[in-house]
């Protein structure tokens, strides 16, 4: 009798109308409004994605993004570390924060990082 143990179950992906595949939450690194879009820089591209939809409204649709500051979100999976300053990010430059949102960043952060799990875990 041999003991099967279950693989690791993926985070879920983001699936994004004009790409033929989901797009899995590992790889997206940030979310920057730029208008009435929103660029999606993703983990080895050097270009970011541009979708047609509001910062605002992306944060809601994918909750697992955590608001830094009021043009931009990041995964919380890439943050390497946090100074005074703001976020040290791997492999991206770093991001600059107010005081205003450098306050609420350890709260945002939990939040999403809360997401995440309870999805992980939902899928087991």
């Amino acid at each position: 009798m041999s003991i099967v143990t279950p693989s690791p179950t993926p985070l879920p992906g983001l699936h994004l109308r004009g790409l033929g595949r989901p797009l899995p939450i590992s790889q997206i690194v940030r979310f920057e409004a730029d208008d009435n879009y929103t660029r999606i820089y993703v983990r080895g591209q050097v270009h970011p994605l541009l979708y047609a939809y509001t910062l605002g409204v992306m944060c809601q649709r994918f909750p697992f993004m955590a608001r830094i500051t009021r043009s931009a979100a990041i995964n919380p999976q890439h943050v390497q570390a946090v100074t005074r300053q703001g976020l040290e990010l791997r492999n991206h430059p770093p991001v600059w924060l107010s005081r205003h949102y450098l306050k609420r960043l350890p709260a945002e952060l939990s939040r999403a990082r809360q997401v995440v799990d309870r999805q992980v875990y939902s899928k087991l």
